[in-house]
C-alpha cells in the first residue's frame, strides 16, 4: 500500500504496486476490509476492474486482508508503516539490512536473531524492530487463519482484542473460543 484515503462511512481508496511493480487504484467498502488500511503494508486483494468516467481502471475491491511481507516488500513495509516509527530505524538502515541479509531478513525477524541483527543495527535497535515485527505478523496469522477457514477476516479485530497473546495458538487448540466472538455457524 502506497497511499490510502479513508472513506467517509468505511472503506477506502488507495493505490500500491501489484506483484509486477504495476500501479494500482483500488476501491474497497468497509464491507470487505477487515480494519483500516496503513501505508507501507502488504495486503491480498480480490476483485474485478472497471473503467470510472473520470479516474480510469480501478479495482472493486471483493476480499481484502494483510498479509506478512516477504522479500523486497519487507524493506518498503519497514520503512513506510507507522508501527515501525520512532524506533530509530530509516530508509538507509533498511538499506543495509537488505544488503547484508537479502531475502534471508524476514527468516532473521521471525527468529527474533537479535544477534546477527545487531551486527547492521545496534543491540537495542535491532531489539526495537524484532519486538515490532512480532507484534503486526501475530495479526497477519489471525487473519490468514480465519481467511483459510472461510470466516469473515474482520473477526480478528475482535479475536486479538481479547486475545492479543499467543492468538493464533490459542485459536488452533481450542477455536470453540470463538464463540465468544462470532455464531455457531463461523465457528
Amino acid at each position: 500500500v502506497v497511499s490510502v484515503f479513508p472513506g467517509p462511512r468505511g472503506g477506502a481508496v488507495f493505490f500500491g504496486k501489484d506483484q509486477s511493480g504495476n500501479r494500482v487504484r483500488a476501491v474497497a467498502d468497509r464491507a470487505h476490509i477487515c480494519r483500516p488500511l496503513q501505508r507501507g503494508e502488504t495486503w491480498r486483494i480480490q476483485g474485478t476492474f472497471a473503467r470510472h468516467p473520470q479516474f480510469g481502471d480501478q479495482l472493486h475491491v471483493e476480499r481484502a486482508c494483510p498479509v506478512k511481507p516477504d522479500g523486497r516488500v519487507v524493506a518498503h513495509y519497514i520503512t513506510n508503516h507507522p508501527a515501525f516509527r520512532g524506533i530509530g530505524i530509516g530508509a538507509a538502515k533498511v538499506a543495509r539490512l537488505r544488503k547484508a541479509f537479502g531475502d534471508g531478513l524476514v527468516t532473521l525477524l521471525d527468529q527474533r536473531d537479535v544477534e546477527k541483527l545487531s551486527q547492521v543495527l545496534g543491540g537495542e535497535c535491532a531489539g526495537n524492530l524484532i519486538q515490532r515485527w512480532h507484534e503486526n505478523a501475530g495479526e497477519a496469522g489471525v487473519i490468514a487463519f480465519l481467511d483459510a477457514h472461510g470466516a469473515d477476516v474482520r473477526l480478528a479485530t475482535k479475536v486479538l482484542r481479547y486475545w492479543p497473546d499467543r492468538t493464533l495458538e490459542k485459536l488452533q487448540e481450542n477455536p470453540y473460543r470463538l464463540l465468544f466472538l462470532a455464531g455457531w455457524p463461523t465457528v
